[in-house]
């Protein structure tokens, strides 16, 4: 599997005028919680206030639709600016039809040409270059160790593009599968412990989630989550993860994530999760510990995991 996959760390332009969109409407506030951004959030902003405010309204009504991961799937299907034309065929199981974007393309084109965002990221390169040099140090080594893990599984990606971004949140992250490429696109921190840790939970969800949706009996026994979503989450994490699904992936991938650490980290990090309003990691990781010993294949391990789980649940 190590030969197979390529493995890449690069920025990327239309990852980069979505952001420039989402900074406009300050997608760092949600709610009540100012989440925290990088110098450059906020540079970027101030331009972008002070001479394309017409955007705001046309870009608020399309984001307030529904979670930007929405948005990012979509412009990764695209190919790049100024022609941005649809190229990718859907995949994701989350993703709304092509129709339900319909005028937003039109919308960021002309945003893209009128706000000068070639300019804007011309600008950025020096930041993107230390990031880019910063990662490809960095993570390489824990994307191996994953690939290795799943060696003997049917991947639904030929190459991991690693996507550090100056304007997402910092620590948030998200995996994105188009076509034959696993993309990472997330906030950097330059910490290499939760930053490392945090490519691979979205390389992990590049994995796990085309498992369950390709496999129409886990995806049937997947849909517990759906019964007991108030069960596993609290307001905090209802506020993030509003849809059973998303919850449901991410429970997944966290228990597949503490397998992959050394064992004196798990702990500490059982007790992050149920702070962060994930209350049954540890309690599934147990059981997931337990299928593992009575499978045979991957898909086997994530059945019984999911039949156990509603069991001990309902």
């Amino acid at each position: 599997m190590e030969e197979k996959i390529k493995i890449r760390c690069q920025q990327d332009q239309r990852v980069f005028t979505l952001f420039c969109a989402l900074n406009l409407t300050e997608h760092n506030k949600i709610k009540e919680s100012i989440l925290k951004v990088s110098p450059q959030y906020h540079q970027i902003q101030k331009h972008l206030k002070k001479n394309h405010n017409k955007f705001i309204s046309k870009f608020t009504t399309f984001f307030k639709k529904d979670h930007y991961i929405q948005y990012l799937i979509w412009v990764l299907r695209h190919s790049e600016f100024p022609d941005f034309e649809l190229k990718a065929k859907n995949e994701d199981s989350i993703q709304h039809s092509d129709i339900w974007f319909a005028g937003f393309d039109k919308i960021i084109k002309e945003f893209y040409l009128e706000a000068k965002i070639d300019n804007l990221w011309d600008d950025i390169q020096a930041n993107n270059n230390q990031a880019i040099k910063w990662y490809k140090e960095k993570t390489q080594k824990s994307v191996l160790q994953i690939m290795d893990i799943f060696k003997n599984e049917k991947l639904f990606f030929q190459e991991v593009c690693i996507v550090p971004n100056l304007l997402e949140t910092l620590g948030a992250g998200c995996g994105v599968l188009v076509s034959s490429t696993a993309y990472i696109v997330f906030g950097s921190t330059y910490n290499e412990s939760k930053d490392t840790d945090l490519i691979a939970h979205e390389l992990l969800h590049n994995i796990i989630n085309p498992i369950i949706d390709n496999d129409p009996i886990l995806k049937k026994q997947f849909k517990v989550f759906k019964d007991i979503y108030l069960k596993i989450t609290t307001p905090d994490s209802r506020k993030y993860y509003s849809k059973w699904e998303w919850v449901g992936y991410e429970y997944l991938v966290k228990i597949v994530h503490a397998q992959i650490m050394p064992v004196n980290k798990r702990e500490k990090y059982f007790n992050l999760e149920n702070k962060w309003g994930f209350p049954k990691v540890e309690e599934y990781f147990s059981i997931y510990q337990n299928c593992k010993k009575i499978s045979k294949s991957y898909q086997e391990i994530l059945l019984n995991t999911l039949r156990e789980i509603r069991r001990v649940s309902l």
